[in-house]
């Protein structure tokens, strides 16, 4: 069947939280002393800055080609990793390195055939 984008997200969505709450919990118990203001800031975060991005990114996805996907795919990481490193004042270790030279070197082999 033709599943619509928002069908796909939502599903993607529900079943991330079904399977990883429960390990989250086992690992971190839920704290007993948020209030309702925290509660609204991590619904706030959940949806607006995550659930509302993807599925607009997964909209995105239809119009583009595979090559351009992958480009972007693989470099949001090395964004995050550059920006990280301006605005938060982070350092490359040699393992950070590493991961960042085989994101250029699969960044270069996607967009290149």
């Amino acid at each position: 069947p033709n599943n619509t984008v928002f069908e796909i997200v939502t599903a993607y969505v529900f079943s991330t939280i079904v399977f990883v709450t429960p390990i989250a919990a086992t690992f971190e118990p839920f704290p007993a002393h948020l209030g309702g203001m925290e509660i609204g800031i991590l619904l706030t975060t959940a949806l607006i800055f995550t659930v509302v991005p993807f599925y607009f990114w997964s909209v995105s996805l239809s119009g583009l080609t595979a090559t351009l996907t992958s480009f972007l795919t693989l470099s949001e990481t090395l964004f995050a990793l550059i920006l990280s490193m301006i605005f938060l004042g982070e350092h490359l270790g040699s393992w950070e390195m590493v991961g960042g030279l085989l994101l250029l070197i699969s960044i270069f082999a996607a967009s290149v055939r």
